[in-house]
């Protein structure tokens, strides 16, 4: 039996320009295949799981009900978005997504009209059980489940691991966007507004116009200096202390909502109460920080009381409201995500010209907190742009990850070039 697959292997990515226009551009398996092994991994493959769970989760409530999951699914299968599927777009959904298994009969889901619309596509699978994998229940789909039986739809062998050959199996699959889904859900087939011309972009999977990007010219990194935090400084140096003013360990990562909104710093105490490697999240209202020293409410007392998350995940609403241990190796919602996922990525920066959109720019290097926001990113140029300093933050706009270790910013290559440089002796006085 086959359980959901999805098609979001591929992205949106709008061009910030005159008369800009979508264009759709499919990651190949070796944006994916991050150790270059020609195989994805279940890790590897959480890149493609996460936009699809986003973009199936229409009210964003961290669960894809039964709704949710019929629309995702009609959507996935209607592969010239007109709302309705023809004959052969049902004959091919069902055998991707479903495999050998005998699918109902076409004509006795259509109607008079030989096309089947998405109720009728709702009701016609509701009297199978070809969906039973996804066992949706009263409270939904979470993003674990969601991934897992993801990951065995396109792992056709059960081996564990997604070939070349697993992978391509499904690449002739249209693109799905939220926005497309909800089409799907309501009828509604007319064109976006991107398609209509209007001048934004993606970034972070958000819409990002001309009028919220900052000129860089006018972007004062002045209060950056005056009260900013450095990750990298917090990941590396910073001393992580107890109520009782002892020293109980090291920051491990910091979590973040997706609009760059602070959620929690992850924490490893060593030599407390015997908790050799244990992981704990604090959300960041708990936490104090002051002169390089970070200071959260851990004690004898309360350590034995802490919860463990039930999910094996941590949502961004639980990282924001929950004290409690996690793994080392923690993983996040859809909606939320690690500094250590940002850092190190690709930043690219708009190109016409490129494949994609986008070219390279250079690496992220380092994250600045201010009041509670994610506020900047410090990036490394490459050396081909010439920038001439090594360090540069620019403003954050947003990240989500998806195929490929890419964060993407609304700039281009004489934009960047008006940015001042970061300068970490000013940052650090």
């Amino acid at each position: 039996m086959k359980a959901l697959k999805t098609s979001t292997a591929a992205a949106l990515i709008f061009a910030l320009a005159p008369a800009a226009a979508l264009a759709a551009a499919q990651y190949t398996f070796s944006d994916i295949d991050a150790d270059g092994n020609l195989e994805l991994s279940e890790a590897e493959f959480e890149q493609v799981s996460r936009g699809a769970f986003q973009a199936w989760d229409q009210n964003a409530d961290q669960r894809i009900t039964e709704d949710e999951l019929y629309g995702g699914l009609f959507a996935a299968w209607d592969t010239d978005a007109d709302g309705d599927l023809g004959e052969e777009e049902y004959r091919n959904g069902y055998t991707a997504w479903f495999g050998d298994d005998v699918e109902p009969a076409f004509g006795e889901i259509a109607g008079d009209d030989d096309v089947i619309g998405r109720d009728e596509f709702t009701s016609g699978l509701r009297e199978t059980d070809a969906m039973a994998g996804f066992n949706a229940g009263e409270d939904g789909v979470d993003w674990t489940a969601f991934h897992v039986a993801l990951f065995d739809v396109y792992d056709r062998d059960g081996d564990d691991a997604l070939s070349q050959d697993d992978y391509a199996a499904f690449e002739d699959d249209r693109i799905t966007a939220g926005e497309q889904t909800a089409a799907a859900d309501t009828g509604d087939t007319e064109a976006t507004d991107v398609e209509r011309g209007e001048e934004t972009a993606a970034i972070g999977q958000d819409a990002i116009t001309p009028e919220e990007v900052i000129a860089l010219p006018n972007w004062a990194t002045d209060e950056l200096y005056a009260d900013g935090i450095s990750v990298e400084f917090l990941l590396d140096e910073a001393e992580v202390f107890g109520p009782t003013g002892d020293e109980i360990g090291s920051i491990e990562n910091v979590v973040f909502s997706r609009d760059g909104q602070v959620l929690s710093v992850v924490a490893e105490l060593g030599g407390f109460l015997d908790m050799f490697d244990t992981h704990v999240n604090v959300p960041w209202d708990e936490v104090e920080y002051s002169a390089g020293e970070i200071t959260i409410p851990v004690t004898e007392e309360n350590a034995e009381d802490y919860s463990v998350f039930k999910t094996g995940y941590l949502t961004a609403e639980g990282a924001a409201q929950e004290t409690a241990t996690v793994e080392d190796d923690l993983v996040t919602g859809p909606n939320a995500f690690r500094a250590t996922d940002l850092i190190g990525d690709y930043a690219r920066i708009r190109d016409d010209e490129a494949e994609l959109g986008y070219a390279d720019f250079g690496y992220v290097n380092d994250l600045v907190i201010r009041d509670g926001q994610l506020a900047a990113v410090v990036v490394n140029p490459s050396p081909g742009y010439g920038l001439g300093d090594p360090y540069y933050a620019y403003p954050y706009y947003g990240y989500a990850q998806g195929p490929g270790p890419y964060y993407d910013m609304p700039y281009g290559e004489e934009d960047v070039a008006q940015a001042e440089p970061f300068d970490y002796d000013t940052f650090g006085e």
